[in-house]
């Protein structure tokens, strides 16, 4: 950068020979032509970046020397934006939940900006697939390593790591190590706060602090339970767990499980409009679930009472081994399609003639008991057996006297017919 601003003085003080030298065509060739205007915009642009490159590492290393952990920065190497991974790797080393959370959160923002800088270095050496760099660098993977000489040989020999995120201590510490035994430049990033980072890791996450975050993860509860105890007013931890001692104290329950807590909470807010208490409240909604629960029971035995009277007669088929059901299909399925049987049902209110695949329309298949179909008489009904190993096998129970009026069973080839 420093060098443009003489090589264009010494190019505008340039004057021909009044009668140039003359080579053949062979002995030289035109790389490029910049017009000197485009040559003093990028001195400019150059020096601005070194400037501010050196600015940000003057910061860096101030924070260093004062031990500051409330800052997130991270480096990668100037090479890798020539070279640019699929999947870019931020490596870090372990440190607490809310720095852990804040390099995450500076990963997904330096994601876009990697990506900005790979299709801006790949647009200036004329390649083609500049523009398709937003989907390589779609993703960004974070790595944790047990210690600094980790990532120091992820960032160097292994090439495991496409960038280092950090404390400012630790960014400065890498950064000299690979500078100073690799010669490796390195690109600083933007300095952010640790605080500003973690508010963005819990909005991704859907709370509206990084403190219900973190209440969600000390009491081990979901998103939606978490934001439920927030909105009836249960903040923090020593809350939670004063609302636990509060309901073994009372007695409402002896298990202090969080579905268990939210069902009190829900109990003491309903039970203010009758004038009762949280107990209280339960005690009358379990009474009515259960009375609607006997309801609906009585209800659908009602309801099968009278189609039982309609339908008196079960036909159930069986396809198995051993007067065991297995699955209906592979008695009526053949080996080729011309081995494939049907199952014939004529009764009062209907006629058909299905193949294997029609079969769940005729009635209900029972795990382990077979295919049931409801009828009244009169009825007939034609099987066929298709498998060569499988046993077919048709029942008809009267289900007024659980008896069966009819059994039959048939191998291969073998048909069973039956009129009731």
């Amino acid at each position: 950068a420093y060098l443009i601003g003489p090589l264009i003085t010494e190019l505008q003080s340039f004057h021909a020979y009044s009668t140039p030298e003359r080579f053949a065509p062979d002995q030289y060739s035109v790389i490029d032509r910049v017009p000197i205007s485009a040559l003093r915009n990028r001195a400019s642009r150059l020096e601005a970046d070194t400037a501010a490159e050196r600015a940000r590492a003057e910061l860096y290393r101030s924070l260093a020397q004062a031990s500051d952990t409330s800052h997130i920065g991270l480096i990668f190497p100037e090479r890798v934006v020539l070279q640019p991974a699929t999947r870019p790797v931020v490596c870090a080393v372990d440190a607490t939940d809310s720095q852990d959370d804040a390099i995450a959160a500076y990963a997904e923002r330096w994601r876009d900006d990697y990506r900005r800088a790979v299709e801006a270095a790949l647009s200036a050496r004329g390649e083609a697939r500049a523009p398709a760099v937003a989907d390589l660098v779609s993703t960004v993977s974070i790595v944790k390593m047990a210690s600094l000489n980790e990532v120091f040989l992820g960032m160097s020999r292994t090439r495991s790591c496409t960038a280092f995120a950090g404390t400012p201590a630790e960014v400065v510490q890498v950064r000299d190590a690979l500078e100073r035994d690799f010669r490796i430049a390195m690109r600083l990033g933007e300095l952010e706060e640790v605080v500003l980072l973690d508010g963005r890791f819990a909005a991704a996450a859907g709370f509206a602090k990084y403190s219900d975050l973190e209440f969600s993860r000390s009491i081990r509860a979901s998103r939606d339970q978490t934001l439920s105890l927030i909105a009836q007013v249960v903040l923090d931890k020593s809350a939670y767990e004063a609302l636990r001692a509060e309901i073994r104290a009372i007695g409402y329950s002896t298990s202090s499980e969080i579905t268990m807590v939210l069902a009190y909470l829900n109990d003491q807010q309903a039970g203010l409009s009758r004038g009762l208490s949280a107990t209280q409240e339960r005690d009358r909604r379990l009474a009515e679930s259960r009375e609607r629960a006997a309801a609906l029971e009585a209800r659908r035995r009602a309801e099968q009472a009278a189609f039982d009277a309609e339908y008196p007669y079960e036909i159930i088929i069986q396809c198995g081994l051993g007067g065991r059901h297995a699955s209906i299909t592979p008695c009526f399925s053949g080996a080729t399609d011309g081995g494939n049987t049907q199952l014939e049902l004529r009764t009062a209110d209907r006629y058909g003639m299905y193949q294997f695949f029609e079969l769940h329309t005729v009635g209900e298949e029972v795990p382990g008991e077979g295919l049931k179909i409801s009828v009244k008489r009169p009825f007939s009904l034609q099987a066929q057996n298709a498998d060569a190993r499988l046993t077919l096998t048709v029942k008809v129970r009267d289900k007024r006297t659980d008896q069966i009026v009819f059994i039959k069973s048939a191998g291969q080839y073998g048909v069973i017919a039956t009129r009731q």
